[in-house]
């Protein structure tokens, strides 16, 4: 396991962080295991996939996954035009629970996905759009 930061050479042991606690830790296992250094999680990640997801590419994979749980940070009262951006502000939105929510999406077949719709519907109506993720 790595302890130095790739950018700094700071020692990550110096700063602890609290293990997220989750609902679903195989889905969100899934995402995190896509670009995991380690070619057994790497295999792991994979097996887990529908037959219809499986001729994507891991990048494309967890690119998907981060999409989808990126619109369920989208703020219903924000105008479309302020909530645009791919800031760090945008990404420490994610939350691992919505991470979970959208590796179940993928390997969670029709149930999974369903499950995360109902989640984009939850507030379908306080947000002023017709079409797109701001519907």
């Amino acid at each position: 396991m790595p302890t130095l930061c790739d950018k700094c050479d700071a020692d990550l042991r110096d700063f602890p962080q609290p293990v997220a606690a989750l609902e679903d830790e195989e889905a969100y296992g899934f995402v995190v295991g896509l670009v995991d250094p380690d070619p057994v999680k790497k295999g792991a990640a994979r097996r887990l996939l529908p037959e219809a997801w499986r001729e994507f590419s891991n990048g494309d994979l967890f690119e998907t996954a981060i999409a989808l749980a990126s619109g369920l940070t989208l703020d219903p009262a924000r105008s479309a035009k302020n909530a645009q951006g791919r800031g760090p502000e945008h990404f420490e939105a994610l939350t691992p629970d919505m991470i979970a929510a959208a590796g179940r999406g993928i390997i969670g077949g029709e149930a999974g996905f369903a499950a995360l719709s109902e989640r984009y519907r939850a507030d379908m109506d306080a947000r002023p759009q017709y079409f797109g993720r701001r519907k």
